[in-house]
């Protein structure tokens, strides 16, 4: 069986591949002698969540100034990953011991133009100003908005039974939203679930490229979901919270 570090390692690569071929992401930035190490495989990125005092757009715009995604996705959405490592005393392969995988939805900066514009602006008071003139044409990205991140950490001081399971999603930037996932995913069915809650029709096409029934394939797929264990534990989540509310991926 593969070890978990290097089939993290190749499905972020086939990932990337696929979504290349079938034009969805632009812009890839994952390089193996850069991102990966010993106990990390992470996209450009120095810090992982979010900062909730600020508006959506300036944490978006922050991390594109500093490159810091996997990819671009076609509308100029992006991507970010951290799977972080530990080997658990008494066992010779490593786990992951902590994850984030997140989309930043573009905030209806659709031309590219605007993005440039936005980019040779340094000063946050002007970036607001100047993205006043747009706020119409778009939804209201500073209290609500399609971010998904989600979250998984082995410590015992990052989880309580329901209220903050150990792997969970949060969607939206001002607001309490949490659920449980039943699983910590490799970034290919993460994007397959982005791709699916947020732009249906492309997910449509992607999967159905060659295929003359796309139900049964989507039930074969279904059939075949991950069963490798990405981490220490039987099951990211607990017995009761696998009766509660919760994503399944």
């Amino acid at each position: 069986m593969t070890e978990i570090y290097e089939l993290i390692k190749e499905d972020i690569d086939s990932t990337i591949r696929k979504l290349l071929t079938a034009k969805l992401i632009i812009n890839p930035k994952f390089n193996p002698e850069k991102h990966c190490k010993y106990n990390k495989i992470s996209s450009n990125r120095e810090e992982t969540g979010i900062n909730k005092t600020s508006t959506y757009v300036q944490n978006f715009m922050k991390s594109l100034d500093k490159n810091e995604y996997l990819f671009m996705l076609f509308d100029y959405s992006y991507v970010q990953v951290n799977y972080e490592f530990i080997v658990p005393k008494g066992e010779k392969e490593k786990v992951v011991s902590k994850a984030n995988l997140t989309f930043f939805p573009n905030p209806g900066l659709y031309s590219e133009d605007i993005i440039v514009d936005l980019q040779s602006i340094y000063d946050e008071e002007e970036r607001e100003n100047y993205h006043q003139f747009y706020k119409e044409y778009t939804l209201d990205f500073e209290y609500a908005s399609n971010y998904i991140r989600l979250d998984y950490d082995r410590k015992p001081t990052s989880f309580t039974e329901f209220i903050h399971p150990r792997c969970h999603i949060h969607i939206g930037l001002h607001n309490n939203f949490r659920l449980g996932v039943t699983k910590l995913p490799l970034l290919s069915d993460f994007i397959d679930f982005v791709l699916y809650v947020n732009y249906i029709d492309k997910w449509k096409e992607y999967h159905s490229t060659g295929v003359d029934d796309l139900n049964s394939y989507l039930i074969s797929l279904v059939n075949k979901k991950q069963t490798e264990k990405l981490t220490e534990h039987d099951s990211v989540l607990t017995i009761n919270e696998l009766k509660h509310y919760l994503v399944s991926l």
